[in-house]
């Protein structure tokens, strides 16, 4: 098995974790503290998912990423790259994608950047995907082969719309996920009267409904946790689940229904494919199923 790791996570949480605060004052640790509490994270990972292979690290471009590879590249007598933004930046039409999110970093944040580049295998995509859409671009291809040998290890709940292996580690008052076993249709679980817990395309539907307050996607006003979990719960294929979705959108903005739910589900949608040019593969509506009459 082999982990892929999201460490656009363990950047902010190891690096908070590395620092101490008494009365408002932030004090960080040594980066002895920082790298040692990073590594023996990757290595409860490593065992938690009983890893037999080493892990591999997913990391978001950003400038500061891009800036270090075309360094990198330069040293290697290879042209530059210039940066991509995030294509949900630009797709978002009704509120900005991520709007609303602190942007303080901790202290070692750049420390624990470079030590990873430096010191672990990672995977940066340049061509404007989040990690999350690298580690399910390469669980997928595996997984359409019928292989079930990697395993996606993160904090963040959209991940688990790929099917395949996921495991979410222990933090604070967050329990462990997982290891689980994800198909594509996927399932939901009520937790509480206002929390979901859900994986496959049921919850990527559940979330064209109620939204994802973290990532800034509205979803359909007024509805909420508990109205897409009834909508959607019940279902039995993907293609269910769409026209379900769909009748709502239809209702709430009539004839811009297709334009609304194409924005929401590029938001929402984790990548899983790519064209043989490396263009993105997006969401697209289920096709109908053909019932065959065996009896003619």
């Amino acid at each position: 098995m082999k982990p892929l790791i999201d460490s656009d996570i363990l950047l902010y949480e190891i690096g908070f974790s590395s620092e101490t605060k008494d009365d408002g004052v932030i004090t960080p640790r040594s980066w002895d503290f920082a790298q040692g509490l990073l590594d023996d994270r990757i290595k409860l990972i490593c065992n938690e998912v009983e890893a037999t292979e080493p892990p591999l690290l997913f990391l978001t471009n950003t400038k500061r990423i891009n800036k270090l590879l075309n360094k990198q590249r330069k040293r290697e007598d290879a042209p530059p790259k210039e940066y991509v933004e995030n294509f949900r930046v630009e797709a978002a039409k009704e509120k900005e994608y991520k709007g609303g999110r602190k942007t303080d970093k901790p202290y070692h944040f750049y420390n624990l950047l470079s030590y990873i580049l430096s010191s672990y295998p990672t995977n940066i995509n340049e061509d404007g995907l989040e990690a999350d859409d690298a580690m399910c671009i390469y669980q997928y291809s595996r997984w359409k082969q019928g292989l079930k040998d990697t395993i996606i290890c993160s904090r963040d709940k959209d991940v688990r719309q790929c099917p395949g292996w996921h495991y979410s580690w222990e933090v604070g008052k967050q329990a462990a996920i997982g290891p689980i076993e994800v198909d594509e249709l996927g399932w939901l679980e009520k937790k509480s009267s206002q929390k979901v817990f859900g994986v496959g395309d049921k919850f990527f539907y559940y979330q064209m409904i109620a939204g994802d307050g973290v990532d800034n996607v509205g979803g359909i006003k007024g509805k909420g946790p508990m109205f897409a979990y009834h909508l959607i719960n019940e279902a039995t294929s993907s293609r269910e689940c769409y026209e379900l979705v769909a009748e709502k959108y239809v209702q709430a903005w009539g004839d811009d229904w297709k334009d609304k739910m194409k924005e929401q589900a590029q938001l929402l949608w984790m990548i899983r494919e790519l064209n043989e040019d490396g263009s993105r593969v997006g969401w697209k509506p289920p096709k109908r199923e053909v019932v065959v009459d065996e009896s003619t």
